[in-house]
């Protein structure tokens, strides 16, 4: 901000904020530094003028900050399910974009028969129902559609089909919807909730919450038509209850979470486990609530070799009646585990605030800051002296 007085030199300036002279100020004009704006965002700046004569006070000035080239964010609904009674209700899965450009998914249930569906989206928000499961083909799809070399789509419903415990699905761009396997709920699973993954080796990787040689979930392997392998079972000792799917490590191996299980016995939180092409399992880390505890979501490859992921809670002890409220963590393939950030809470909201960082020293883990670039408008600080 500048004044340019009008009348008799020499003058005299002394910046003033909130009525509070700025120590060194003493110029014709006053730089407001972002730090200092953001210290004291409705401060009212004035200055005053002296001469020989007398002196004055300016008017107030107030400094507002909007971003360059700023437009505020919009969500734009493009449909809404329930609108004719057959499309769908309630979405767990995401879109998945298919080789015609257009987006695929699955409602979770509601559409014919109640059970579920599965429909395809264009960008300009016309959605069509595909197919309508029916508990005989399938039932409750809960995981985002995997794209196969083939062109065609692959999914799994987490109940219904011939043995009640869930299906593996093909799904054809025009809606042609085949039943690769229909799990058993004993040795080859039951109740697949993981996304499938297509490997290198152009087969398709996944996991059943249940069944498998204990009853406590599985990890198999499928071909392109439905030749189903399992490769590992869960026991509670390694782990129970895998509800996410598979991250394939840069080793070629694959690597998971169990939600339950786990510590040698079987009393752990869940577990990050390791298993090679030919089934052999190794659990890498075994969550104690300490570390975390039940994790639910898949594993993110990191470019530092590692794997990210997060629990559903465990950290912070001084929460959630002593089992925290989650962490995201680190774990590299031979089992190391950083917690990188414990979540905790506001007691009034229960909302996520803010996260204490709990990354040992000499691990340099950088974090990555944005920058908005403001256009300054300074309103009402026009100055008029005599």
């Amino acid at each position: 901000m500048t004044c340019q007085p009008f009348g008799t030199a020499p003058f005299a300036f002394q910046w003033l904020s909130n009525g509070v002279p700025i120590p060194g100020v003493t110029g014709s004009s006053l730089t407001v530094g972002y730090a200092s704006w953001l210290a004291d965002t409705n401060a009212q700046y004035q200055v005053v003028v002296a001469n020989n004569w007398g002196s004055i006070t300016s008017s107030v000035a107030v400094i507002n900050l909007a971003p360059l080239n700023y437009s505020q964010p919009t969500i734009t609904p493009v449909y809404s399910f329930g609108t004719n009674g057959s499309d769908g209700a309630h979405l767990y899965a995401g879109l998945t974009l298919g080789p015609d450009g257009n987006f695929y998914g699955t409602a979770w249930s509601g559409g014919t028969g109640g059970y579920g569906t599965a429909f395809r989206f264009t960008t300009n928000g016309t959605l069509t129902t595909l197919v309508n499961f029916n508990y005989a083909n399938g039932a409750y799809p809960v995981e985002d559609l995997t794209s196969g070399p083939d062109g065609k789509l692959y999914g799994t419903t987490a109940d219904g089909g011939s043995g009640s415990s869930g299906t593996v699905f093909t799904l054809t761009t025009n809606g042609t919807l085949t039943t690769l396997v229909n799990f058993n709920g004993s040795a080859n699973g039951a109740n697949p909730r993981g996304d499938l993954m297509l490997a290198p080796d152009g087969n398709f990787y996944g996991t059943t919450a249940n069944g498998g040689s204990s009853s406590d979930g599985s990890v198999f392997k499928m071909t392109s038509d439905g030749m189903l392998t399992p490769l590992a079972s869960f026991n509670f000792i390694n782990g129970a209850y895998p509800f996410s799917g598979l991250a394939l490590g840069p080793d070629g191996n694959f690597y998971g979470t169990i939600y339950l299980g786990g510590n040698g016995n079987g009393s752990g939180s869940g577990t990050v486990f390791e298993m090679t092409a030919n089934g052999m399992l190794t659990t890498l880390v075994s969550f104690n609530n300490i570390n975390g505890a039940y994790p639910f979501a898949d594993l993110t490859p990191g470019p530092d070799g590692s794997f990210y992921g997060t629990t559903w809670e465990g950290g912070d002890a001084g929460l959630n009646n002593g089992l925290g409220v989650g962490i995201v963590f680190k774990v590299s393939s031979n089992g190391t585990l950083a917690n990188r950030h414990m979540i905790w809470r506001t007691s009034s909201e229960g909302s996520v605030v803010s996260g204490v960082d709990a990354v040992g020293v000499g691990d340099n883990f950088s974090s990555a800051m944005a920058f908005i670039f403001f256009l300054i408008k300074v309103f009402a600080w026009q100055i008029f002296c005599r």
